[in-house]
């Protein structure tokens, strides 16, 4: 296939469905005789494998990262090496294996590990003529690749999104904030806390090879509570926000989401003011303003359901003076929905 033909085909697939992303583990390579020296390119067999999965994956189905190796980095070579490795580096495949190699033949072995099974789910076996070493490789990675299109494709085509994707993300926290700004000689923040509801989209914008995006959307309620400064006349307030929020997610591994978001909001303030010698009085003023915000969430688990996360908010209303304030929260979030025949591919 042409190259330019290749770009564009590889382009337009991976626009459309999420590539599988398989992290490949540095093979172990050994001697089965201990005066066989083992060649560079021996040693270099996961490397020359990534390479030719590449060349195999015409369309982008697969999307392949080398892990790093070394002689100070233990090797894969069991499924609990693997199963560490895929919680280290966030991948739902770990591809690993080893290659002996003899004095005129070479044999190699590709497990294939899924962290959602949590199991090893297909082994694979070549071998070669030593003085032609790369024909056991190139075997190898074909025969991956025609066995990941066989059990994955069909999958990934009835369901082309993780199971944590679609349906609404329920939010609860509390938190504490400050005024801003002249605010700050009038009023004194206590306590905040905060509601909200976030609609998931069905499929991520990106995804990467060691991460996804995507927007959500949804909106808060929120209530603050604070009291004057006792510079001022003595009074409680009482803050009630309603914000509609638009954020972009990038999620860097597994269990960490990072976001950042925008969007306005309407803030209806009560006042309650207490003097000395006259009777209590009350005020109430609404005005609309624009809040943003960045949050970091860990999610327990890999299907995503439930999340501890933090949260930075700064908001201003149109009051005069502008009401300025920053509002630190602490919340949990659960995501109850999950949808049907959910494969997760991540």
């Amino acid at each position: 296939m042409p190259l330019p033909v290749r770009i564009a085909v590889l382009f337009f697939s991976s626009a459309t469905l999420p590539a599988i992303d398989i992290a490949i583990a540095p093979f172990s390579v050994i001697a089965v005789d201990p005066g066989i020296t083992i060649s560079e390119s021996e040693y270099a067999f996961s490397g020359t494998l990534c390479e030719l999965i590449e060349r195999f994956d015409v369309d982008g189905f697969i999307r392949t990262r080398a892990l790093p190796g070394g002689a100070d980095i233990r090797a894969v070579r069991t499924a609990t090496d693997a199963r560490r490795t895929a919680e280290l580096y966030g991948h739902g495949y770990v591809a690993y294996g080893r290659v002996s190699v003899g004095d005129s033949l070479i044999e190699a072995e590709l497990s294939l590990y899924s962290f959602d099974e949590k199991a090893v789910r297909k082994r694979l076996y070549a071998k070669a003529a030593r003085n032609d070493g790369e024909e056991a490789v190139s075997e190898l990675a074909r025969r991956f690749v025609e066995y990941l299109r066989r059990d994955l494709e069909p999958a990934r085509q009835a369901r082309q999104l993780r199971p944590d994707f679609g349906g609404l993300l329920i939010t609860t926290g509390v938190g504490g904030w400050i005024a801003l700004g002249e605010w700050r000689s009038i009023v004194s923040g206590v306590f905040t806390g905060v509601v909200g509801l976030r609609a998931l989209p069905e499929s991520p914008l990106r995804r990467g090879a060691d991460w996804t995006s995507y927007f959500r959307f949804g909106g808060d309620v929120r209530y603050s509570f604070g009291v004057s400064h006792p510079a001022v006349v003595s009074a409680n307030l009482h803050c009630f926000d309603f914000l509609l929020t638009a954020e972009l997610c990038l999620e860097p591994d597994r269990h960490a989401v990072l976001s950042l978001g925008a969007g306005p909001q309407l803030r209806i303030l009560y006042a309650y003011q207490q003097t000395l010698y006259a009777r209590p009085s009350t005020a109430v003023y609404a005005a609309l303003g624009f809040s943003t915000a960045a949050s970091y969430e860990y999610w327990f688990q890999d299907e995503h359901r439930f999340a501890l996360g933090a949260r930075a908010v700064l908001g201003g209303e149109q009051f005069s003076p502008v009401f300025l304030h920053l509002t630190l929260e602490l919340y949990g979030s659960i995501h109850p929905y999950r949808g049907p025949n959910a494969t997760n591919q991540s």
